[in-house]
């Protein structure tokens, strides 16, 4: 199965979706697809047993017409496009029509990897701009063969802009390996917390994070904090190491004893922060809301809160410093993890359903 994998930005871009795009293809090439990756001339990447083509000076008409005349030479049998409104420049980018219409034309496989879908929340200009990438989407639809969403409200999103695509929901995977610590009270020293402390923390970005629920619990309970990411800028407190490379925010999230996803919209299958704690067995207190897919739901994997539930966050923490009931859902959450949301079984069930494209549609969530 030759696959052209097409990003606008690729490791080390600080981006999720480029993390993502390295992560998915680097095993789809284990599991034995041939992977070719397709990108801007501004990126610099490799990997073993792909092919890089960093080709695209702008992700204008000119350099799409481009992509796609190089496209044509290599012949894949799937095109893969990873999306999200501003991923390409803007806030939205139509000549991505024109773009992938020509890729369906081609005979090829089109599959549309659609991260975020379009704003639709917010004052009225993010409003009448999200009309724009909602249209940019459906003609993308249009001339999509399948797409790959990662939470129930894209899923039934697309079915209803394009019930005629072949669907198939897929969490997004953890972005962060787990590489095991091999000396927690050295790290813990150096980051100035006490060896019996309860370390509370926080990963991510400050982008749909409810910061006033954390200063909440900051009030409320007396244990240290670890902010890691982009979040750290806005909250006042805690130890902030910075920046980390993978292998050191792993060995960063296993100090970390109960681990707060505040998400104002509930955690998703889009939400990589939380994949990286299910996947390192962090006992993780979630907020349960709009957003919030039906397999976390039903596993009640993390452990769920109403959003903007403040005294049930703090319930919730408190019943966690319990050692056993730590230890019990961060067993939970590995297996659940290992079971349903590594990438081993994401990949799996990608080629699988690339496998039957030809075919008929099928939904499958």
């Amino acid at each position: 199965m030759r696959i052209a994998m097409i990003t606008r930005s690729v490791p080390a871009t600080f981006c999720g979706v480029a993390d993502y795009t390295a992560q998915m293809s680097r095993y789809l090439v284990q599991q034995g697809a041939e992977v070719s990756l397709w990108t801007g001339t501004d990126q610099n990447f490799s990997s073993a047993g792909m092919a890089v083509h960093p080709i695209v000076p702008q992700w204008d008409q000119a350099g799409l017409t481009l992509l796609f005349e190089q496209l044509t030479l290599a012949q894949p049998q799937i095109v893969m496009l990873q999306y999200t409104p501003p991923f390409y420049g803007g806030q939205f980018n139509r000549a991505l029509i024109p773009f992938w219409q020509h890729c369906q034309r081609a005979g090829w496989q089109t599959v549309l990897v659609l991260h975020e879908a379009y704003m639709h929340e917010g004052h009225l200009k993010n409003r009448l701009v999200g009309q724009v990438q909602k249209y940019v989407l459906a003609q993308l639809l249009r001339a999509s063969r399948g797409v790959i969403t990662t939470l129930d409200w894209a899923t039934n999103l697309v079915q209803k802009l394009a019930p005629q695509v072949a669907t198939v929901q897929i969490p997004v995977s953890s972005n962060i390996p787990l590489v095991p610590i091999q000396d927690p009270r050295a790290l813990r020293a150096a980051l100035g917390f006490e060896q019996q402390d309860l370390i509370l923390g926080l990963f991510g970005h400050s982008a749909g994070c409810d910061v006033s629920l954390v200063g909440y619990l900051q009030k409320a309970l007396p244990h240290p904090w670890l902010f890691l990411g982009k979040i750290a800028p806005k909250l006042r407190g805690g130890k902030h190491p910075g920046y980390l490379a993978p292998t050191d925010l792993s060995a960063h999230l296993q100090l970390i004893d109960i681990l707060i996803c505040p998400v104002k919209t509930g955690v998703s299958g889009r939400n990589g922060t939380l994949m990286a704690a299910l996947e390192h067995g962090i006992a993780t207190v979630a907020t349960c809301g709009a957003l919030t897919d039906q397999c976390f739901r039903q596993a009640q994997i993390p452990y769920l809160v109403p959003t903007g539930d403040q005294e049930a966050m703090l319930k919730a923490v408190r019943s966690l410093r319990d050692p056993q009931a730590r230890q019990q859902l961060s067993q939970r959450s590995r297996q659940f993890y290992r079971d349903h949301l590594s990438w081993s079984i994401a990949c799996t069930r990608i080629l699988r359903w690339l496998a039957g494209l030809g075919e008929e549609p099928v939904y499958n969530k």
